[in-house]
C-alpha cells in the first residue's frame, strides 16, 4: 500500500507543482493530496482529527532525483552538490560545492555560502524552486557531475573525512552561527569557561561548530547537542608528495595540500556538562593529528599538547606551531613519532601537558620516546608551586604575561 502510494504521490505532487494548484487522489477507503509541501493522507473512515503525514527521506529524495538534481546522502541530510538558488555561482570552485542541505527528517534546507544563506522549509524550497531555471541546476560547472555518494544508504564508510561535509561545520564558524558557540570559543569569560581563542587562530586550525544530532553515552539515544569539530590531518608519503599524477586532488581545496590530507574529524561537545560526548568521524577513519596543517617542511619548533584547545591556546600565545595528541597523555602513537622524525630541521619539540603529576610522569616517557635531545617539558609549577596554570590554555586565560618565562625555563630529560 505504501508503493503504491508513494507512487501515486509522485505522479500528483509533480503535476501539482508544474500547475501550481492542490490536486487530490482517492480509493475507495483512502484519500490523498498534495498541497504546498505536505504529503497528507487521511482514512475516508475518520474524522477530521485525522493524523498528517509530514514530507518524508522517500519523497524528498524522489523529487531530487526526478528534476537530476546532483546530491549525495550524508547522515540525515541530503546535500545538493550545486546550490540552485546561489546568485555568485563560481561552482568549478570545489568549496562552493555541496554546501547546500536538505535535513531528510523534516524537509528544513539551508546553503551556508556567505553570498547565499538560504534556508527555510520544504514548501519555501519548492516554491523557490518553480521561480528558477531547472538548467541552471542541473548543469552547474563545465566539468561533468561526478557519480553519487550513497555510502551511507549501503552501509559503507570510507576511512577518510568527507571534505566538503566538514566544510560545513568550518563554514558555520565563519558565518558565527550558532553565535553561542562561537562565543564560547574566542569570549573572555572565565566564569563560564569561555576559551578565548582568536578568530584567526581558530581560522588557521579550520574549527567547525554546529549544533548537530549526536549520540548521547549517558542517556543513549541520539539528542541535539552543541558541537565544535576539530579536523585531523595525516602526513602524506614522501612518494605521495612528488608523485604529479595525485598532485592536483591535494592542492584543489584549501583543507588538503601537497603535505597534508584531512582524513578525520574529532567531535566534541560544547563546555563542561557535554564533554563527555566525543567521538572520531568517520569508522575506522585513517589516523590524524590536530593542528599537523600548521607544520612547514622545514619546520625548527613544534609545541606538543594534550588536548586541541591548548594547542590553540599555545599557537597564540607564541606563533609557535602547536599540535595535539589524539589519544591523550598516556598514548603517544607511533605514527606520530615516524611523521615527527620526517622533519629533518625540527630539532626543538616542547611538551605542554596538563602540569599534574600524571601529566608530568608521562611527559617525561614522551621525552624519552621522542628523544630527549631534541625535547623540553614546560612545567610551571617548577618555578611557582603556589600559583601555575594547568595546562596552556589555562596559561593563556590567566598567566599569559608569564609564558615566555615558562618557555625559557622549560626543563630537559636527562
Amino acid at each position: 500500500m505504501l508503493k503504491k502510494l508513494s507512487q501515486q504521490y509522485q505522479k500528483i505532487s509533480m503535476k501539482s507543482l508544474q500547475l501550481g494548484i492542490s490536486l487530490n487522489y482517492s480509493t475507495n477507503k483512502i484519500r490523498y493530496s498534495f498541497r504546498s509541501t505536505r504529503f497528507i493522507v487521511k482514512s475516508q473512515e475518520q474524522n477530521e482529527s485525522s493524523k498528517i503525514m509530514m514530507i518524508t527521506k522517500e519523497e524528498i529524495i524522489s523529487f531530487l532525483k526526478n528534476n537530476k538534481i546532483a546530491y549525495r546522502i550524508q547522515r540525515t541530510y541530503a546535500q545538493l552538490q550545486f546550490c540552485p538558488f546561489c546568485i555568485k555561482r563560481n561552482f568549478d570552485e570545489l568549496s562552493n560545492q555541496y554546501t547546500m542541505g536538505i535535513n531528510l527528517k523534516n524537509g528544513m534546507y539551508n546553503c551556508f555560502r556567505s553570498s547565499c544563506q538560504s534556508k527555510g522549509q520544504w514548501k519555501d524550497f519548492l516554491q523557490q524552486m518553480t521561480n528558477n531555471d531547472p538548467k541552471l541546476i542541473v548543469d552547474g560547472p563545465i566539468h561533468s557531475i561526478p557519480k553519487q555518494n550513497n555510502q551511507e544508504e549501503v552501509g559503507i564508510y570510507d576511512q577518510k573525512y568527507e571534505l566538503f561535509q566538514f566544510h560545513l561545520h568550518y563554514q558555520r564558524m565563519k558565518l558565527q552561527q550558532p553565535k553561542f558557540i562561537y562565543e564560547y570559543l574566542v569570549g573572555n569569560n572565565w566564569d563560564k569557561n569561555q576559551r578565548g581563542i582568536k578568530e584567526e587562530v581558530l581560522n588557521k586550525y579550520l574549527v567547525g561548530i554546529g549544533q548537530d544530532e549526536v549520540f548521547d553515552p549517558q542517556l543513549k539515544q541520539m539528542v541535539m547537542a552543541p558541537l565544535i569539530y576539530f579536523p585531523m590531518f595525516r602526513l602524506l608519503s614522501q612518494q605521495q608528495q612528488n608523485d604529479n599524477d595525485i598532485k592536483n586532488e591535494y592542492i584543489q581545496s584549501k583543507y588538503n595540500s601537497q603535505l597534508y590530507e584531512l582524513v578525520s574529524c574529532k567531535l566534541r561537545g560544547m563546555g563542561k556538562e557535554n564533554k563527555y560526548i566525543q567521538k572520531i568521524e568517520p569508522k575506522n577513519a585513517m589516523k590524524g593529528i590536530f593542528g599537523l596543517n600548521l607544520l612547514t617542511k622545514n619546520v625548527k619548533q613544534i609545541i606538543l599538547t594534550e588536548g586541541e584547545f591548548d594547542a590553540m591556546a599555545a599557537y597564540q600565545m607564541t606563533e609557535i606551531p602547536s599540535i595535539s595528541l589524539p589519544y591523550g597523555i598516556a598514548h603517544f602513537p607511533n605514527f606520530l613519532l615516524e611523521w615527527i622524525n620526517e622533519y629533518k630541521e625540527l630539532n626543538n619539540i616542547f611538551i605542554w601537558v596538563d602540569d599534574d603529576e600524571f601529566g608530568r610522569v608521562n611527559s617525561n616517557k614522551i621525552a624519552s620516546k621522542i628523544g630527549n635531545w631534541r625535547t623540553r617539558i614546560i612545567q610551571p609549577s617548577l618555578i611557582n608551586n603556589n600559583q601555575y596554570p594547568k595546562d596552556a590554555n589555562d596559561c593563556l586565560r590567566y598567566y599569559p604575561d608569564k609564558i615566555q618565562e615558562y618557555i625559557s625555563k622549560s626543563i630537559t630529560v636527562k
